[in-house]
């Protein structure tokens, strides 16, 4: 596992190629431990790869997951795939050194919640129609998010009547197909 170093800045993306590499580039974290391959793994693949000529990234991923054979099989330059046994526990080990948190399903927001206590921010994209629970703890993690991301306006007033202060923004969910 590459060492990431000391902390970096966002480099935009009309700067010269010679120049970014003198430029230290924003590191971002995904985290997405789901079982399966659907479309939010999809989606996660899809912004690792748009994103990365742009910032370092690391993909926590659950061990053996569908989602990490796709990322392996893609062997994408400059993105580290950090596969994780299925505890919370390893993913915020695995989430070290990185300054921004992407939370890519519900049942990692307390790795970003963690995460935030410790100092670094996250985001979380929100992509289902199911409210999330209602317990206090649940609440005091989604309220830790820097933003949460809704991929369609009926997610965003799910969230936005969940009763937390994090802002909500809308943006669509798209993949390529075929």
């Amino acid at each position: 596992m590459a060492s990431w170093g000391k902390r970096r800045v966002f480099a935009s993306a009309d700067v010269s190629r010679s120049r970014k590499k003198r430029i230290k580039l924003l590191r971002i974290c995904h985290i997405n431990l789901s079982k399966e391959l659907r479309g939010g793994e999809h989606q996660t693949v899809s912004l690792v790869q748009t994103l990365r000529h742009r910032v370092e990234q690391r993909v926590v991923v659950r061990r053996d997951s569908p989602l990490h054979k796709r990322l392996q099989k893609l062997a994408l330059t400059g993105v580290e795939v950090t596969p994780v046994a299925n505890s919370p526990i390893s993913a915020l080990r695995a989430s070290r050194g990185t300054d921004l948190l992407h939370i890519h399903e519900g049942r990692s927001v307390v790795i970003g919640a963690m995460r935030s206590v410790l100092g670094t921010p996250f985001v979380l994209t929100r992509r289902v129609l199911k409210t999330p629970k209602s317990h206090v703890m649940t609440r005091w993690c989604y309220g830790r998010a820097e933003h949460v991301v809704a991929v369609s306006h009926a997610v965003g007033s799910v969230m936005n009547s969940y009763g937390v202060s994090t802002p909500v923004s809308m943006i669509y969910d798209c993949v390529a197909t075929p």
